[in-house]
């Protein structure tokens, strides 16, 4: 199935999680603000227990501070 990650499209099994994509894709998600389907997930969301389905959309955005 069909989903996109920052813009891009990728390819991916049926019933894979969001945490285990992002674990292909080699994404720290430790300091990240992920977008899921427009909506920001809560930093303490269960991760594997979002299952991807075709067409969703995922953005990740990093945190940055400095002065």
């Amino acid at each position: 199935m069909k989903i996109n990650f920052n813009e891009n499209e990728y390819e991916t099994e049926a019933g894979t999680t969001l945490a285990a994509f992002l674990a292909t894709q080699k994404v720290n998600t430790a300091r990240l603000i992920l977008e899921y389907n427009g909506e920001v997930l809560d930093p303490a969301a269960e991760l594997s227990g979002i299952v991807l389905n075709e067409g969703d959309r995922i953005n990740a955005f990093s945190l940055v501070a400095g002065g």
